[in-house]
This record gives structure tokens, C-alpha cells and sequence, in this order.
């Protein structure tokens, strides 16, 4: 069995760049629990670790309080909103 490559810092944190709205979402702290996904799916998904993303298509600026909702809401504390 092929031991996994471990991933640095910097591939573990997804971030996103808006025009005035940036998006963190931290991979060791995400729990998986997918309540981002629940609240936002139009903006979050869960990878192929079942860790939180921001999907390709995400409309940021249209979906802001929904965003906003969901990183208040993260019980792991892993989305954090930069404005």
C-alpha cells in the first residue's frame, strides 16, 4: 500500500480570492461534519478527504451572508472571512 505524500501547510489551507471577500478554510481544523455544505451548498463541497472546499463555480459576492452564516457556524472553527 502506497504511503500518502504529506501535504504542507500551505496545501492545506484553501483560500479564496474575491473582491472583497476572502475565504480560509483551514484542513486540519475541518472536522468533515458538512454543515458548511448544509447551510452554503451553492458555495461548499467536500473533497475526496471529505474535508471542506469552496466549489469552482462558487458565487461569492451573491451568497456573502449565507458565507458569513456558515464560518459563524463551523463547529470546528475552520472557515474564517477576511473582508
Amino acid at each position: 500500500m502506497k504511503k500518502k505524500k504529506e501535504k504542507s501547510f500551505y496545501e492545506k489551507l484553501v483560500i479564496s480570492f474575491n473582491k472583497k471577500m476572502k475565504i480560509k478554510i483551514n484542513k486540519d481544523k475541518c472536522l468533515g461534519c458538512g454543515m458548511c455544505v448544509s447551510l452554503a451548498p451553492e458555495i461548499f463541497q467536500l473533497d475526496e478527504q471529505g474535508k471542506s472546499s469552496l466549489k469552482a463555480n462558487a458565487q461569492i459576492e451573491k451568497n456573502r451572508d449565507s458565507i458569513k452564516q456558515t464560518a459563524e457556524n463551523c463547529p470546528a472553527s475552520a472557515i474564517e472571512i477576511e473582508e
